[in-house]
């Protein structure tokens, strides 16, 4: 069975991996001065995006991809695949879920057509997976569900495991102005006076997403102390299960400021000691609209699969 993998831009990973593993990401839409651009690493530039738009006086508006964005991606690869796994930002957080899912049912009959051109009677088989997740998190699942595929794998066994391991990404964020979070009110609450006292004191949060959910960690003095105590959750978690080789670690802004953190280097020196590799990447205005410039997170994948285990009925 040949297998395709779609995933949306929240999803955060570097852009060669995406094309490695030929992995599709539909972009999500930036909306600035009434003027749409995607999230598509051509469109909108990220560093610039966070240097200049989001400090910018400008109306901006963030959408994730519709129905028929996903509709389109699904008719490329119906005459090529047997079944597609789609795997997308918590549908907690948006509305992506729902558009991926409406897209497998409102185009069957188009994919359907396709495939009979190409003298194929198989229907298309389609499986929409809530990551429950968003950024570097919805991002390593993906990545480990793109190292894990093979031609003889089980499609459903493949998709229910995935599903659960879901269950086991926690991405941690800590957004570098809590003003920014001011946008998030569906998600997560921040008062006015939160925020203003944690300006005035130079408090950094640490947000926890898990299962669909968003918690808010203590408050921690100074940025660097926050990132110190964020990579110790992170380890922490780590140790108590088997988890994926690869931990991600995403940055609103450049790269070679995010390089200017040292506590964000010790922690990568960390984890190659530790025999974990680090994927890193610019965190999506998806995100970042809502966590701010310079906004850091850091995600795990605290548990695994087994390819032998999906092999088979």
């Amino acid at each position: 069975m040949k297998i395709a993998i779609v995933t949306d831009s929240s999803c955060d990973l570097p852009q060669d991996l995406l094309y490695q593993y030929n992995i599709r990401a539909v972009p999500f839409k930036v909306i600035i001065d009434s003027t749409v651009r995607y999230d598509n690493r051509i469109d909108i530039d990220r560093e610039l995006f966070y240097s200049e738009t989001l400090k910018g006086r400008h109306s901006l508006k963030i959408e994730e991809p519709s129905v028929d964005d996903f509709i389109q991606v699904y008719k490329k690869l119906a005459p090529n695949y047997d079944a597609i796994i789609s795997i997308h930002q918590s549908a907690q957080f948006s509305n992506t879920i729902k558009n991926a899912r409406a897209a497998a049912v409102q185009g069957a009959e188009t994919y359907r057509k396709l495939r009979a051109q190409k003298n194929i009677s198989t229907q298309l088989q389609i499986r929409v997976l809530n990551s429950k997740s968003t950024s570097i998190g919805l991002g390593l699942l993906v990545l480990r569900a793109a190292e894990l595929l093979y031609d003889e794998i089980n499609f459903t066994k493949f998709a229910n495991e995935l599903e659960s391991l879901a269950d086991k990404i926690f991405f941690y964020l800590i957004p570098s102005d809590l003003s920014y979070l001011r946008n998030a009110k569906d998600i997560v609450k921040v008062s006015m006076l939160e925020t203003s006292v944690a300006a005035a004191l130079d408090q950094k949060m640490i947000l926890v997403f898990n299962k669909n959910d968003v918690a808010k960690h203590n408050k921690l003095k100074g940025f660097d102390t926050a990132l110190k105590e964020m990579q110790t959750l992170a380890m922490n978690r780590l140790q108590e299960a088997q988890s994926f080789d690869k931990v991600g670690i995403v940055f609103a802004g450049s790269m070679s400021d995010m390089e200017q953190l040292a506590p964000l280097t010790s922690f990568r020196m960390e984890l190659a000691a530790s025999g974990l590799g680090s994927v890193v990447s610019s965190l999506c205005p998806a995100v970042g609209f809502y966590a701010g410039p310079k906004a850091v997170g850091v995600a795990i994948l605290n548990g695994d699969l087994n390819l032998m285990q999906l092999i088979g009925r």
